[in-house]
């Protein structure tokens, strides 16, 4: 049931939106509101599809990766039987958490380290310490509690409550153009001996401001400099159903005066598997509530915005390659990698900027352009999910 306090709809009562018959932002409260955070999270998250990695994260039995969404955490693992399975990370016994943060491979089985209750790959209770001091029960009754796990292009989803479509369904009027990537034959890209399994970082920054950043080119001409430097200024956005977006540009004919565009451009090898069109098109999709894929011709990437508080969020990340060891790819994911960074580093000033101002008393709304529609299309994601918002409407303000 959607989740309407009365101390949010008296945001709405005492902030009415000034803009009259322009198309509007989000009001800011819902950027730093407790009451609102915690809306969010069993009106839009609990049920939500959170990408946790990839198939190929988990080369054989045993190997597992773990996830956290507010206090509920999970674990991915394959199974002897070579399948993928999501179960809470909470022993059955007293709730000590099973497995540590990360990715790893436990040998056959899940052992808890409080009292060494066993678990096999498929969840089921196989041993317990000291079990003559347990009164006779049925271990089926014991074993660890399922999630819902769905793979799509080989991505690895899940969700803690099971409500609405899969995330095939969802993504389908992307189908072919996203499979055309070939992700589920991709494999992590081969840094892993020197960086982390998935990048993460905590920005000081609300998930709504990331996700309003990933899925407009308003900035893009003032705010990355370097990629305007290999892109075309002009974008292609649509919307597809209520929370599945695309962003789209082409490279530049020739690049502006820039080292890492001009030897992208220069290097970048023909991907004969992708569609002629798409051989020189960066393309993003995002799966909201905040879930994204930037898709290059050389790789790749998940990112993913995690709310952690009000104003705050982490931020995960990696990328996927198809096997390719030539010279010229392995340089062309270098400089991928060195456009992509110095974007990043922009875009976490740019939405913690944001976020300081949001909490300004001289910051109610904000207007938004023709070149912002996917951000009206996120507002309308959270003005259905969250009731409290619905009446302050992104069209025909009072």
């Amino acid at each position: 049931m959607a989740v309407q306090s009365d101390k949010l709809r008296s945001k709405e009562e005492v902030e009415p939106n000034p803009l009259g018959h322009l198309t509007a932002t989000l009001p800011a409260w819902i950027y730093h509101n407790q009451d609102f955070f915690e809306a969010e999270k069993q009106n839009i998250f609990l049920s939500s599809w959170q990408l946790v990695g990839h198939t190929s994260d988990l080369p054989e039995p045993g190997c597992y990766i773990t996830f956290q969404l507010y206090e509920e955490r999970a674990f991915v693992v394959r199974t002897n039987a070579d399948e993928i399975k999501a179960f809470h990370n909470v022993c059955r016994h007293r709730a000590h958490i099973l497995l540590e943060d990360g990715q790893g491979k436990c040998p056959g089985k899940v052992v808890c380290p409080y009292h060494g209750w066993t678990y096999n790959l498929d969840g089921e209770r196989t041993a317990m310490g000291h079990p003559k001091s347990f009164p006779a029960h049925d271990a089926e009754h014991f074993g660890l509690s399922p999630i819902d796990i769905e793979i799509y292009g080989g991505f690895i989803f899940i969700r803690f409550r099971a409500e609405g479509a899969g995330v095939a369904e969802r993504m389908a009027p992307v189908q072919d153009e996203f499979m055309a990537y070939q992700t589920h034959r991709m494999t992590p890209e081969e840094n892993r001996e020197t960086e982390p399994a998935t990048w993460t970082h905590a920005v000081d920054a609300d998930w709504k401001v990331g996700v309003e950043n990933f899925i407009e080119d308003y900035h893009f001409f003032i705010g990355h400099r370097g990629l305007f430097a290999l892109m075309d200024e002009q974008y292609d956005r649509q919307s597809h159903g209520p929370d599945v977006a695309r962003l789209s540009h082409k490279m530049r004919d020739r690049p502006q005066p820039s080292w890492s565009a001009e030897a992208y451009d220069k290097l970048l090898p023909n991907q004969k598997h992708l569609p002629k069109e798409m051989r020189r098109r960066w393309t993003y999709y995002a799966l909201y509530p905040n879930n994204f894929f930037d898709c290059y011709p050389d790789q790749v990437n998940f990112f993913q915005i995690l709310p952690t508080a009000p104003g705050k969020s982490l931020l995960r990340c990696q990328s996927y390659v198809l096997q390719d060891d030539s010279r010229a790819m392995r340089a062309t994911r270098y400089l991928n990698s060195r456009i992509n960074n110095q974007v990043q580093d922009e875009d976490n000033d740019l939405i913690e900027s944001v976020q300081k101002g949001l909490v300004s008393s001289s910051y109610q709304n904000g207007v938004l352009s023709d070149k912002e529609t996917l951000v009206e299309h996120f507002a309308d994601f959270i003005r259905d999910k969250i009731p409290s918002v619905a009446n302050i409407p992104v069209r025909s303000v009072r």
